[in-house]
């Protein structure tokens, strides 16, 4: 159960980095970019984090 909630958390984190960088893009909000880019990879950690503690619960 815990892992697909961090599964869902992962990927809605990534989706939303992705959409913030898409902001960002523009050369008018170079910080935005800088700051989508960090939620991305927040969201790619905590995903994998969540395929951790899978394997952990599957071994």
């Amino acid at each position: 159960m815990t892992e697909s909630f961090l599964h869902r958390i992962a990927v809605l984190t990534v989706l939303f980095g992705g959409f913030v960088t898409y902001i960002g893009s523009e050369p008018a909000n170079p910080d935005l970019f800088v700051l989508g880019l960090l939620i991305a990879l927040g969201g790619f950690l905590v995903g994998f984090v969540g395929l951790v503690i899978e394997a952990r619960a599957r071994w």
